[in-house]
């Protein structure tokens, strides 16, 4: 069996380890490499940093028990 996949984003061929599992996928892995997933989820949460952190507070005092913060 091969043990080298390609980065759809990077394309560059790397190891099955560089690449996260997902088990909805033909060989059980993504088509991203963690690399670029990472800057990917990075930039995301940059270009989206304010509504975040509204969902997270709004959750926050939803759920989570005042006396236990």
């Amino acid at each position: 069996m091969n043990n080298l996949k390609t980065c759809r984003v990077c394309l560059l061929s790397k190891t099955l380890d560089a690449y996260t599992k997902d088990r909805t996928k033909k060989l059980g892995i993504t088509n991203i490499c963690k690399e670029c997933a990472k800057i990917a989820s990075r930039k995301y949460y940059v270009s989206n940093s304010k509504d975040i952190k509204k969902r997270t507070t709004c959750y926050s005092n939803s759920y989570i028990p005042k006396h236990s913060r």
